[in-house]
């Protein structure tokens, strides 16, 4: 009997982890912006819930800064960084898509923010 009573607890864990990962899924589905930390090639940005992020490259260096999500659209203001573009807002729309946060250009004239963001980036394990 106590097996069974561990078999129940360990799958009802499971389930609400489950659950737990799925609601997680589907607010960022639902057009809640997703924080956390993402990877693209040589690059990982962490969007903070403050609205700042941070971007760093393998190589080194890094941008920090705010961004602003209303609805599907963001627009990125860079603060300080070694490739930062201080005076200039980059605008996009966002969406999740095969598990990765995508954003498409708008316009944005900052030509390292834009390469950073065209690839679709995806969400760095333990994070």
């Amino acid at each position: 009997m106590l097996r069974f009573g561990r078999s129940l607890s360990f799958v009802a864990l499971v389930a609400v982890c489950l659950l737990d990962a799925g609601s997680q899924w589907l607010t960022a589905q639902s057009g809640t912006f997703p924080v956390g930390s993402y990877e693209s090639g040589p690059f990982t940005i962490t969007f903070k819930a403050g609205e700042t992020f941070e971007v760093t490259h393998s190589n080194g260096g890094g941008v920090t800064g705010t961004y602003k999500i209303s609805g599907d659209q963001a627009e990125f203001t860079d603060l300080a960084g070694d490739y930062a573009c201080p005076d200039v807002v980059g605008k996009y729309t966002w969406k999740v898509e095969s598990e990765k946060l995508v954003f498409t250009l708008v316009d944005d004239k900052c030509e390292g923010r834009a390469e950073a963001l065209s690839q679709p980036l995806a969400k760095k394990s333990g994070k």
